[in-house]
């Protein structure tokens, strides 16, 4: 056995507390699972909350939005619940995590390494919270998808950040044998949406981009992350000349 795969193994015996969004077709989820299909034992903490208005939980969307959110599913206390199975806490995108949790587990059980996750501009404040800004000192590594976020997690008070690629799940993201006589990709512009009113969803669709194209100047200020603004650019480019068409062709669900 090399080194190598004996390094692997003893890392495989490492007993993982992992928080994270586990809602279906979630990326946090997926990489739950990955870690469990790579022999690690994961304990799973969901830190889903679903779909926020404020209609549907004003207080808890209020407290969103002040950057200070609150913690309905308890995850804080879960977490130090855990510590007894607990090898590595790995927290993706802990926005509702406290600093005197992060506090506790150092304290309680300092062979605990804690490891943070985000495939998000952290420091765009749509994206963070304040209790985040205020942990990121007490995380051993955090791993981001964003480069310049390396550089700005560091000046945070983060004792390691690691730049990390972009990811797909296989098991999610895949071709798919469709028994249709229509060939797939056959059309000139396709959406990728849930099943329903299709009617509906297109005249939505003619909306945003109307929108988005409407409003492409305020859009980019907007984006920190340069591969957002890009993107601004070339959906206002292609979306002006293809919704002027769709208006006028029938839209079919998939």
């Amino acid at each position: 056995m090399t080194k190598a795969m004996t390094k692997v193994s003893a890392l495989q015996q490492c007993r993982i507390v992992y928080v994270g969004d586990l809602s279906a077709g979630a990326t946090g989820d997926m990489r739950m699972v990955s870690l469990r299909s790579l022999g690690f034992d994961v304990v799973a903490i969901n830190s889903s909350i679903g779909r926020v208005t404020p209609l549907s939980h004003p207080f808890l969307y209020a407290s969103i939005k002040l950057r200070r959110p609150l913690d309905p599913n308890r995850v804080n206390r879960q977490i130090l619940s855990r510590l007894n199975e607990c090898d590595i806490l790995w927290i993706d995108k802990g926005v509702s995590i406290w600093p005197s949790t992060l506090k506790a587990v150092r304290a309680r059980a300092p062979r605990v390494r804690i490891i943070g996750y985000s495939p998000d501009d952290m420091l765009n404040p749509n994206m963070s919270s304040a209790y985040f800004t205020a942990t990121l000192p007490l995380y051993d590594s955090y791993l981001t998808t964003k480069s310049y976020g390396v550089s700005e997690l560091k000046a945070l008070g983060c004792r390691q950040v690691l730049f990390v690629e972009n990811a797909y799940d296989p098991q999610a993201h895949r071709p798919i044998v469709s028994a249709k006589k229509t060939p797939p990709f056959s059309c000139d512009l396709g959406f990728i949406f849930p099943h329903g009113d299709a009617d509906a969803l297109c005249q939505k669709i003619v909306a945003m981009a109307k929108l988005l194209v409407g409003q492409r100047e305020q859009i980019q200020l907007a984006c920190r992350d340069r591969a957002a603004d890009y993107c601004v650019n070339a959906a206002a480019a292609g979306i002006a000349v293809a919704c002027k068409q769709i208006a006028s062709r029938p839209c079919t669900a998939p």
